[in-house]
């Protein structure tokens, strides 16, 4: 579908900094793993080293993104062991993808920092898998409306920071 190809090249020109050519070349070596090939390209390793790194990041417990001047988050479903993500200080608008409204992030996630990014508004829909959230962190983002359920399956939720 070139509709999906063009979103992955996207992805791979915004996060990797690739160019559209470099892009295309990284999809077809990765078969077609948008995931592969962004790693392939942040980092320069052939297709059989990404691919052994991407197995260890799936054991990983904590992962830092801040600073990074993000504003797409990168689906981080698969990393079932993460229990913290640090994502202060990008530029993250949404918290599912825009399109299809796919959560993004881990459902064992246990803190969640997103200090200082450019959240408007808190969908009912971002938080509905993250039971095992303890901790989330919403300071320094704009956020005006808030979803009647945003925080409904929290169950086990001890700290909401909503500071501006």
């Amino acid at each position: 579908n070139s509709k999906l190809e063009d979103r992955a090249l996207r992805i791979l020109r915004d996060l990797a900094g690739v160019p559209r050519w470099r892009g295309s070349e990284l999809l077809a070596a990765s078969g077609g793993s948008v995931k592969l090939a962004l790693l392939m390209g942040a980092t320069g390793l052939e297709a059989g080293a990404a691919e052994a790194a991407l197995e260890r990041l799936q054991r990983m417990r904590t992962l830092r993104l801040a600073d990074n001047q993000l504003y797409l988050l990168p689906a981080l479903t698969r990393l079932a062991h993460l229990a913290r993500l640090d994502l202060r200080h990008n530029l993250i608008e949404f918290l599912a993808d825009p399109e299809t409204d796919e959560p993004l992030l881990p459902s064992g996630l246990v803190e969640l920092d997103l200090t200082g990014n450019q959240l408007r508004q808190i969908s009912d829909s971002w938080f509905n898998e993250l039971r095992a959230l303890e901790h989330l962190n919403l300071e320094a983002n704009h956020i005006s409306q808030i979803s009647e359920n945003s925080f409904s399956n929290l169950k086990h939720l001890k700290r909401l920071n909503l500071n501006m």
